[in-house]
């Protein structure tokens, strides 16, 4: 099946608001940025055919082939169906949508779900705050999309896959599980010795600041 990933993506000048109180807005962005590499850097690597990011505006610092831009200013969730729509109508037969501050993402990951994909409708994949940090679907086996700050939109999507009768997986990874929007996630992030760029500047912002506090 020719299968591609979505990744939704802010304003980068608007990303991880709710750590305002620890980050100053250009750390706010270098740092969304350094996730956003991450994840990326996991996706080329992997089999997937092709990666989709869906902006308001576009990143001119993201210059690899193997990546389109999607230009929309829509709501979140209709942003999303408008991709899919156009993904379908580009021929792909399977598309998963992820997050772009799942950092600690593996190309291994991602190739697991492919495998999976081969067996079931839909896959999904909860984070730790049961938002849904995997959402993995098959052409004609779409589902409403719940995305959104406290919708706890895991459950809401699992209910929309059982109402359609769908054959679902969840996929349980501590790794895609773990968004960075918080202030314990971020200092768990710095508390690892893995050489990721996320990992690299927030090690580096604790350093310079070591004022840094919840």
């Amino acid at each position: 099946m020719k299968d591609c990933i979505i990744i939704p993506l802010k304003r980068i000048d608007l990303a991880k608001s709710r750590l305002s109180n620890y980050l100053n807005p250009i750390q706010r962005k270098e740092f969304s940025l350094s996730m956003l590499s991450d994840v990326l850097e996991a996706c080329i690597s992997s089999s997937f055919y092709k990666i989709f990011l869906v902006t308001q505006e576009k990143i001119d610092l993201i210059h690899e082939e193997k990546i389109e831009q999607i230009i929309d200013n829509s709501e979140l969730n209709l942003a999303l169906k408008n991709a899919i729509d156009k993904v379908k109508n580009l021929g792909y037969e399977c598309y998963l949508i992820i997050p772009s501050d799942i950092p600690l993402i593996e190309k291994e990951d991602l190739d697991t779900l492919k495998k999976l994909i081969n067996e079931y409708d839909l896959i999904i994949s909860p984070s730790f705050d049961s938002g849904t940090n995997a959402l993995f679907m098959k052409k004609d086996k779409e589902i409403e999309l719940e995305y959104g700050e406290g919708r706890n939109s895991f459950l809401r999507h699992l209910e929309h896959a059982q109402r359609r009768n769908l054959n679902v997986y969840i996929y349980s990874n501590e790794r895609i599980s773990l968004d960075i929007d918080d202030y314990a996630r971020m200092k768990y992030l710095a508390s690892l010795n893995i050489n990721k760029k996320s990992v690299l500047y927030i090690k580096k912002i604790y350093e310079e600041n070591r004022n840094i506090r919840n």
